[in-house]
């Protein structure tokens, strides 16, 4: 009898008896401090918490080894039992394109083979559709940032601006079709730093060696010195040799010479 008592005096009483808080105390510090962890009002809730979690936490084997438990293992966090099972839609816009369809059907075979479950391929596909909607997007972005900065440009330059951007053109041609669309892939014709290296090199070029046109893009030589400039060019070895390392400047300064003396 004595020893009934004391069992009963060591039994843990109902929570209800115990002090509000008095369950976190064994716990560690990092555990009771942590932002998640404070969200927990009771020991029932936390039990519930780890319960719900343990529903996607695989422990030992839980997958099997055999083709069957491993199929029964995908299916019961949600992948289809065969690949027309994916529930998701093409959209009414698109769904009667036929390369659409073909495209869908390989990310669904391999959606199937990869084991993805029918959330996770509806959300690959959302993604996939909507990849065109982001790039013109950024692609809009990119554009009026490039206007910004070539509007604040031109406020900067004032009444210069026009003659810079024919002298810049004027530029570009006389080095070349090949130099430009390198600036244009680079984003650099809308960098007025760019810009502005450009011209003043343009500058040093025609004060240093006459140049193929002057900064105004009047031209500077006349016909006849033009057709003994290109005439001089057309001998050089660079000019027939498609291997010499000079051979495409010397084309770009024939096609500028040549510009030059059919301009209007």
């Amino acid at each position: 009898m004595e020893e009934q008592e004391q069992i009963k005096e060591q039994t843990p009483q109902a929570d209800a008896a115990q002090p509000a808080e008095s369950w976190r105390t064994a716990l560690p510090a990092e555990i009771r401090e942590a932002d998640d962890f404070k969200q927990i009002d009771s020991v029932t809730e936390l039990a519930n918490a780890y319960l719900a979690v343990k529903k996607h936490v695989l422990t030992g084997n839980e997958m099997g080894d055999t083709p069957e438990s491993k199929a029964a293992f995908f299916t019961k966090y949600g992948k289809p039992a065969a690949e027309t099972g994916y529930t998701f839609k093409l959209p009414d816009e698109i769904k009667g394109d036929e390369d659409v369809n073909a495209f869908t059907d390989v990310l669904r075979k391999a959606a199937f083979a990869g084991n993805l479950t029918d959330e996770q391929f509806s959300a690959v596909m959302e993604s996939v559709l909507n990849q065109p909607a982001v790039f013109e997007q950024k692609e809009n972005e990119e554009k009026a940032q490039r206007n910004r900065v070539m509007n604040e440009y031109a406020v900067k330059c004032g009444a210069d601006f026009n003659r810079k951007m024919a002298d810049l053109n004027t530029i570009c041609n006389s080095v070349g079709e090949e130099f430009v669309n390198e600036l244009i892939k680079a984003g650099a014709g809308f960098n007025p730093v760019i810009i502005e290296g450009l011209l003043r090199l343009g500058d040093a070029y025609i004060e240093k060696s006459g140049g193929l046109y002057r900064s105004d893009g009047a031209p500077v030589l006349t016909g006849k010195e033009i057709d003994a400039q290109i005439a001089k060019l057309r001998a050089d070895p660079a000019f027939l040799d498609a291997g010499n390392p000079r051979h495409k400047g010397v084309i770009n300064q024939i096609d500028a010479l040549c510009k030059q003396k059919f301009a209007p």
